[in-house]
C-alpha cells in the first residue's frame, strides 16, 4: 500500500515536471521567433528520475500499481530527454566543425 502511494506521488510529480518542460520548451521557442536572446531553462533528467524512482516500487509491488508502459510513456513524452540526445549527439559535430574552421585559419 505504501509502495503504491509513493509511486503515485513520484509518479505524479514526474508528470508534472514533464509537463512544465514542455510549457518550458514552447516559450523557449517562442522567444526565439520573436528574436529575443532571452534563455529559458529546462529541467533536465529530473523527469526521468523521478519516473524511474516511480516505476521501482510500484513495479515491484502484488500486483504491479501501474502497467510498464504508462512509466515508459511519461518518460519519452519529456521534451528535455529529446534536448539532452541532441546535445550528445551535436557536440562532437560542433568539435569537428570548430576544430576544421581553426585549421583553415591557420592556412
Amino acid at each position: 500500500m505504501l509502495a503504491t502511494a509513493l509511486s503515485a506521488l513520484l509518479l505524479l510529480l514526474g508528470i508534472g515536471v514533464v509537463a512544465l518542460n514542455g510549457v518550458y520548451a514552447a516559450q523557449a521557442v517562442s522567444l526565439r521567433r520573436r528574436g529575443d536572446r532571452r534563455h529559458v531553462s529546462l529541467i533536465y533528467a529530473v523527469p526521468q528520475l523521478l519516473v524511474w524512482a516511480a516505476a521501482v516500487p510500484g513495479l515491484r509491488a502484488d500486483p504491479p500499481a501501474f502497467p510498464a508502459w504508462l512509466f515508459v510513456s511519461v518518460a519519452l513524452a519529456d521534451v528535455s530527454l529529446y534536448w539532452m540526445i541532441f546535445a550528445l549527439v551535436a557536440a562532437p559535430v560542433r568539435r569537428f566543425r570548430s576544430a576544421r574552421r581553426a585549421a583553415r585559419r591557420l592556412d
